[in-house]
């Protein structure tokens, strides 16, 4: 059992992502390196809702759905959307995801590099969505 909380809104979530380079100590995203920390996770989702989901039109809803988010500039809605789709799959949140919940600059960053890597994925497997 964790002896602190994992709360991605204590300063612990800050310390965490700076010791993985996601971040600089101030809170910074880290511009060289959190496109790949994106893609990564992207893929690992995308991997995980191809297990799960027996229709691959699905993935492409999903990645239209944050497509039309990211017109908006609505970042957070995103991060949301994406823990939403989690939850819809019973599978948890990776804590290296979570941890960013807490830093708005972080979550744009992150969210814009996931799905584009998402569209990329997709596109390879469907066509463009």
């Amino acid at each position: 059992m964790p002896t602190h909380p994992l709360d991605p809104f204590d300063d612990s979530a800050q310390t965490r992502l700076a010791r993985m380079g996601i971040t600089d100590i101030q809170g910074n995203p880290n511009n060289e390196i959190l496109p790949v920390y994106a893609g990564i996770y992207s893929t690992l989702f995308y991997e995980q809702a191809m297990d799960c989901y027996a229709n691959p039109t699905t993935m492409t809803n999903i990645t239209i759905s944050l497509l039309e988010l990211r017109e908006i500039r609505e970042y957070e809605h995103m991060f949301v959307f994406l823990c939403l789709q989690y939850d819809a799959m019973h599978i948890p949140i990776p804590d290296p995801v979570w941890w960013i919940a807490g830093n708005a600059d972080i979550v744009r960053e992150f969210m814009d590099a996931f799905t584009t890597r998402l569209c990329e994925l997709v596109a390879e497997s469907e066509g463009d969505p």
